[in-house]
């Protein structure tokens, strides 16, 4: 079968259909996947057949629908897929509009509790849609998949973590970090905290734009008690050494909560429609996370949240363990077989 996973330029689009692309292949499919960026297509092995479109100034919308169709149309004509599954964003659009007007068979996947734009306008034009967190409305076209992990992503003993990390054994350990791409807000709030009392140590993950201030930052005011990095790729060492992260509440965010059963206080990107506080409101209703609003006070209210926390450790284990009773992360053999159920390999 020759399958095409189609994706926009954020991870939470690629790692998904990444995860999607490498179970597909084992199970001897002919798999292309095709992404926008540039930069996370460097993510991509080289044993994966990939295409990376062209990288377009979204502020010329009228351009980018035309040049997106012609990209998408000559694509699904040489190629002739079988199977056309979208992981949202305009960049899937085009080619799930087309290749159901070519009558090919397509999907969508939607990891997020509320359906993205993209995902809400082509959902009457695909047979199938498969969720990662579960959506308020479920339709009969609906199927839960759950959330990929990274691959290799692993637990760690505290200890052997916090020693890896250069990091004392036994003080408090908070992580930052505000996706891939970082997060000036999430930075700045986290900056004021250490600021204001430094009773912890700090993981941060920063981005690349602010990554040598904050190393500035950590030499000066905590000296060796923390680590920071632009971004790292054995997150499971982080989130293993950590007592509690602060974060935004993208689905994969909140897919490696749940994995790694880690306090967290959700502070969601208010952009995108909303989607990452109905991420967020997910887990906060169940009592299984902390949430804050991007606002002025969350600097204040991340601060009292960590201070209550850490004077009662008990609060920490009773979210530890509502986090228990959550299942929504999967490893790609369970994610490929939800999607790909009584599908047969040429």
């Amino acid at each position: 079968m020759k399958i095409l996973l189609v994706t926009d330029r954020s991870a939470g689009h690629l790692f998904p259909a990444l995860a999607l692309a490498r179970a597909a292949q084992t199970a001897g499919h002919n798999v292309t996947l095709f992404t926008t960026s540039a930069y996370l297509g460097e993510y991509v092995p080289e044993d994966i057949a990939c295409i990376v479109g062209k990288d377009l100034n979204r502020a010329w919308l009228l351009r980018e629908m035309f040049l997106r169709s012609i990209e998408a149309v000559r694509i699904i004509f040489c190629m002739r897929p079988d199977k056309i599954i979208g992981f949202g964003g305009r960049g899937s659009l085009f080619f799930i509009l087309f290749g159901a007007l070519f009558l090919r068979d397509t999907g969508l996947y939607e990891p997020n509790v509320r359906m993205g734009k993209a995902n809400r306008f082509l959902r009457h034009l695909v047979r199938a849609i498969w969720y990662g967190l579960p959506p308020h409305n479920i339709t009969a076209t609906m199927k839960s998949a759950g959330i990929p992990r990274h691959p290799g992503i692993r637990h760690y003993e505290k200890d052997q973590a916090r020693k890896k990390l250069g990091l004392d054994l036994y003080r408090p350990v908070v992580f930052c970090f505000g996706g891939s791409q970082g997060s000036e807000f999430l930075n700045e709030t986290f900056k004021k905290i250490i600021q204001e009392d430094v009773f912890f140590q700090a993981i941060h993950l920063t981005g690349e734009r602010d990554y040598y201030q904050f190393c500035e930052f950590y030499d000066k005011i905590m000296r060796k008690e923390y680590f920071v990095k632009k971004s790292y790729k054995d997150i499971g060492l982080l989130y293993s050494a950590a007592d509690i992260v602060i974060c935004r509440a993208g689905a994969l965010t909140i897919a490696e909560i749940v994995f790694f059963r880690i306090p967290a206080i959700l502070i969601p990107y208010p952009g995108a429609e909303g989607h990452q506080r109905a991420n967020a409101l997910f887990l906060t209703g169940k009592g299984a996370a902390y949430y804050c609003e991007q606002n002025e006070s969350a600097y204040a209210g991340c601060a009292s949240i960590l201070r209550e926390a850490f004077a009662d450790r008990q609060k920490l284990d009773m979210i530890r363990e509502k986090l228990s009773s959550v299942s929504i992360s999967v490893d790609d053999g369970t994610f490929y077989s939800s999607i790909f159920s009584g599908e047969k390999k040429d």
